[in-house]
């Protein structure tokens, strides 16, 4: 059973934020490759990659299959995605190898992925939005939160705080790459909401412009600023995972992390999950990467972390300990340490002051 909750929690309005065009920069393993999806007219992407003199040279890639210049956009101009996502699809032990782009054009509900240079068209969700929030889980799983019909319009025209019912049903991407619709939203969020899936597995979703649109003088609403909590099918399948210890949060590359546990007979996979960093659509943060279990012995397991950074940048990470079904622990927090060979260099540039 899949269940969405409010809290309450007021918040003062503030002014519309200036409407700007924010690219995606996305960093996959292999060379330390980064893919840079920017809302344009071409739905052009390019490959930075540094080079022997260690400046970053830039290779066009295809444009996405869902390219047409002849094609007006939503509001009748230049054909553009309008406030979509971006999510690096997991792969494993070394580090997300493909990006997923989705959302952003409410008359398209396909899917593309970029992998190896080249463009597929996936499995669609059940109609297009924007301004959607799209979350990778502890599972690897995706969850599609908000959307709109176009910015400040939820479907009954602008400025109607009132939506069109499916803009707020949330939308779930298995491991097969089928999408389903899940529960709806009480409230419609779609211009500057987002989503967080926070330590426990739960998501919180919050934000949107019903607060400033309750003080348009041509509407009357009685909505003010609140969080909803989004609580996934793995939370309400039985017993969870349980996640004690860890012993050395702070770690290296390739390096041990040993956890303790009660229920070591139920863990079946360690991974590591990124915090969310979003605005507008945009999460520059996510990420989904799995951990080996090297060894188990009685309540203590120990795992083996990330190989290198470009499987998972330096920085602080949640470690969920997940069950055969996917049900994963409460979450600690795991840092990464920057490479040995980076921090020796950074300290050989340090000179001494002196006494």
């Amino acid at each position: 059973m899949e269940r969405v909750r409010q809290t309450a929690s007021p918040a003062s309005p503030v002014p519309y934020a200036q409407y700007q065009l924010l690219p995606l920069i996305r960093c996959m393993s292999g060379m330390g490759r980064k893919a840079s999806v920017g809302r344009t007219s071409a739905g052009g992407l390019s490959v930075s990659r540094p080079s022997p003199s260690s400046r970053s040279t830039r290779t066009d890639l295809p444009n996405r299959p869902d390219v047409n210049k002849d094609r007006p956009g939503p509001d009748g101009g230049e054909w553009r995605r309008n406030y979509g996502s971006a999510v690096p699809l997991p792969a494993g032990f070394r580090g997300p190898d493909s990006v997923l782009v989705l959302g952003g054009d409410r008359n398209d509900p396909n899917t593309y992925r970029l992998a190896g240079g080249k463009w597929n068209t996936e499995k669609p969700r059940a109609f297009g939005r924007t301004q959607d929030d799209t979350l990778l889980l502890p599972n690897g799983n995706l969850l599609t939160v908000n959307g709109a019909f176009d910015i400040r319009d939820y479907g009954n025209g602008p400025y109607n705080p009132n939506a069109d019912l499916k803009y707020r049903q949330v939308e779930l991407r298995d491991e097969n790459g089928d999408w389903k619709l899940g529960p709806v939203q009480r409230l419609p969020r779609g211009y500057h909401s987002n989503g967080v899936v926070l330590p426990d597995g739960r998501v919180m979703i919050t934000g949107d412009e019903l607060q400033q649109l309750a003080n348009d003088p041509d509407i009357t609403d009685n909505n003010n600023g609140s969080i909803e909590i989004y609580e996934p099918a793995y939370l309400h399948q039985g017993s969870r995972p349980s996640l004690g210890l860890i012993f050395n949060p702070s770690v290296g590359y390739n390096e041990k992390i040993t956890v303790s546990t009660s229920t070591p007979s139920e863990v079946t996979r360690a991974v590591l999950l990124a915090p969310t960093t979003a605005t507008h659509s945009i999460n520059t943060s996510q990420r989904h990467l799995e951990l080996r279990i090297k060894s188990r012995s009685g309540n203590f397991l120990e795992l083996q972390a990330p190989p290198t950074a470009a499987a998972a940048p330096p920085g602080h990470d949640m470690l969920f300990l997940l069950d055969e079904e996917g049900a994963p622990s409460k979450a600690g927090w795991v840092q990464l340490k920057p490479p040995a060979a980076t921090a020796t260099a950074a300290a050989a540039k340090v000179k001494p002051t002196g006494d």
